[in-house]
């Protein structure tokens, strides 16, 4: 009797043996799926945060147009103008100067400034509005003209060939077209 007992227990120690390993291999395999859904989640979420978060924006472009407001760069020489009606003058809306100079209006030769039909009084360092500038001719409906900053040699007094076009800070003149209404 003591024999058959000691049979059954080896038997049920065998038995609980390979249970306890199925147990075992049962709980790693959970525990790897429950890794694998983890770090699933996280390639998903990083990949949607990259896609979400990587993109660069569509640069912004702003056109000025008369009935706008545009944001101005930090220039130091700059025209402004709107279009008006025909006449023997022309008012240039803003003009900001580093130093004194003149705002000149120039005709159109094939999309680029020509001849000068205009020159305003000198104007102070600084901003100016409403700058009247009276016209050699009248103008014409339609007609496109360029208001162009120049600056002064110190004599007070413009001529073309001693007081020069104005540049930007990217080395263009400052100039800025309109057309006659």
């Amino acid at each position: 009797m003591e024999e058959n007992q000691k049979e059954e227990n080896q038997e049920t120690q065998t038995e609980a043996i390979p249970e306890t390993d199925k147990t075992q291999e049962s709980s790693k395999d959970m525990m790897m799926n429950k890794y694998l859904w983890v770090v699933g989640l996280l390639v998903v979420l990083g990949l949607g945060y990259y896609l979400i978060k990587g993109r660069t924006p569509a640069p912004v472009t702003t056109e000025v147009t008369t009935e706008e407001t545009a944001t101005v760069p930090e220039e130091k020489n700059l025209v402004l103008v709107s279009d008006y009606t025909a006449g023997k003058t022309a008012t240039v809306a803003s003009v900001l100067l580093e130093n004194p100079g003149y705002v000149m209006i120039h005709e159109d030769v094939s999309g680029k400034p020509g001849a000068i039909i205009g020159t305003s009084a000198l104007l102070p360092a600084g901003e100016s509005s409403d700058v009247v500038v009276n016209l050699k001719r009248a103008s014409k409906e339609g007609e496109v003209l360029y208001a162009m900053l120049h600056r002064d040699d110190g004599d007070g007094k413009f001529q073309a060939t001693t007081d020069l076009p104005l540049m930007d800070s990217q080395g263009n003149v400052v100039v800025m077209s309109f057309t006659i209404d």
